[in-house]
């Protein structure tokens, strides 16, 4: 179980052969030209006429990759980089895993394309039994989809038709996708990245998540979730009626937030007002799924949480096909008349590659090894706490995050130094001028010395903004 003050359920252990360098190795990367390049610069300025401006935005990442190789990216100018970001966690085992690339290809050559929705193939079905045996026991059956987005939209809409209620609660700021109403409803990002575009859905809640690094209701106070559930309260007893609600979607582990996660105090409470007023419990996995945390689902981190939708993507591909699914229990979808009618959701290929990534993931020793990166990360990070200008070490497996004052001394902007830094230093992690944090969300069986690498590079950036 985690409680308020507890930031990772984990063993630390000796991780398995796969991945390994030699262990008296000491990897650092190639660096020949400043980041980025005189290459990136001028396949830049092409980018820069020819796509969206929103698309081409050149401030995470300003190089123009050439290839990968295990747990590195290169550059067209020939630097290197560890890759901490691992197609934001749908590439979980690195790039071109040969089992699942095989599972892919003969799927592919056997059964080409398909409907799955209208067309049934045993790829299909199979994937469907093996997610309903991995999930909490209240899931009993499974819908297709094809990107985290589809699936959350896919989801409220089964929510809505099984309580015939039309009220959603959000837990944020979290991310629950790119679609018209759910990235202005409950983006991590709304009031800066849907400025100009924003839409105030209706039907669509806002909680403030527990545990977060700073309350809303006691400024300069970390948030707790006794405050979110009396404003919960709230806002049944003055805003919506409880029998209006049709259900909760909520990250187990706030990712784009800020990496946190609620008590199992929390859980119960949630749970318990679920079951007393006929609310649909919808955990939103796309990111924390798949190993990510540790765990096959970040839901089995606590006790007795008894979802009736689970959603899942990313790391569900195994870095092959785009896949999404949604998980839901008999009460949502036993009687559903709802088809979401995917054209490309859960294509016989991308079945396939799942259920190969699967395999890796439900061996001896994998989720084991993710733990250890998690526990590696907190011994390597945590000490930095000690900074006037660090606020948090937090990590849950390979989702890792170090906070920060976002402002440095000069009025600079920490994110921004950070960032830079990082790069020049070969890693790319996940940084945000506007958010107080640096998040590494790297491929769940990196090796040894390259996590370490970025690990200890996080550290000095973070010593030198000091």
């Amino acid at each position: 179980m985690l409680g308020d003050d507890v930031q990772m359920l984990s063993s630390v252990v000796d991780g398995p052969s796969f991945g390994e360098f030699d262990s008296d190795s000491f990897w650092r990367p190639v660096k020949l030209t400043p980041v980025p390049g005189p290459v990136s610069r001028r396949m830049r300025a092409v980018s820069s006429r020819c796509l969206n401006a929103g698309t081409d935005q050149q401030t995470l990442v300003p190089f123009v990759q050439d290839h990968k190789r295990q747990g590195v990216i290169v550059d067209v100018d020939g630097n290197e980089y560890v890759d901490g970001i691992c197609a934001w966690g749908a590439e979980p085992w690195g790039v071109a895993d040969l089992e699942i690339r095989a599972a892919m290809m003969n799927a592919w050559d056997v059964q080409g394309a398909q409907l799955s929705c209208s067309i049934l193939t045993p790829e299909a079905i199979r994937l469907a039994e093996r997610l309903i045996a991995l999930a909490p026991a209240s899931i009993t059956r499974a819908e297709f989809s094809v990107t985290g987005t589809q699936a959350v939209e896919s989801a409220v809409r089964l929510m809505r038709a099984a309580t015939g209620r039309g009220v959603i609660l959000v837990f944020g700021p979290v991310y629950h996708g790119e679609s018209t109403s759910l990235t202005a409803a409950m983006s991590s990002d709304g009031a800066r990245s849907s400025r100009g575009a924003h839409v105030f859905a209706p039907g669509i809640v806002h909680i403030p998540y527990p545990c977060q690094a700073g309350s809303p209701f006691r400024p300069g106070e970390p948030g707790n979730a006794e405050d979110v559930l009396h404003y919960l309260a709230w806002v049944l007893e003055h805003q919506v009626a409880p029998d209006q609600v049709a259900g909760v979607v909520i990250e187990p582990v706030a990712t784009e937030g800020g990496v946190f996660a609620p008590s199992q105090e929390f859980w119960n409470s949630l749970g318990a007002l679920c079951v007393k007023h006929g609310w649909v419990l919808c955990l939103d996995e796309v990111q924390t799924g798949m190993g990510r945390c540790g765990s096959v689902l970040a839901v089995d981190l606590w006790e007795g949480i008894e979802p009736d939708l689970v959603i899942l993507g990313k790391g569900l591909s195994g870095g092959g096909m785009p896949i999404s699914a949604i998980l839901g229990s008999d009460r949502v979808m036993a009687g559903s008349q709802l088809s979401q009618g995917s054209t490309f959701g859960w294509q016989p290929a991308a079945c396939a590659a799942a259920l190969a990534s699967i395999d890796i993931l439900t061996r001896p020793g994998v989720l084991e090894y993710v733990r250890w990166m998690g526990g590696e990360a907190l011994r390597i990070l945590s000490p930095l706490v000690s900074l006037d200008h660090v606020v948090g070490a937090r990590a849950f497996g390979a989702e890792v995050v170090l906070g920060y004052q976002l402002l440095m001394p000069n009025g600079l902007n920490r994110s921004v130094f950070l960032h830079e830094y990082l790069l020049e230093h070969g890693v790319v992690a996940m940084c945000d001028e506007e958010k107080p944090f640096v998040r590494l969300q790297p491929a769940l069986n990196l090796n040894r010395d390259l996590w370490r690498y970025a690990l200890h590079t996080v550290a000095d950036a973070v010593t030198s903004s000091g």
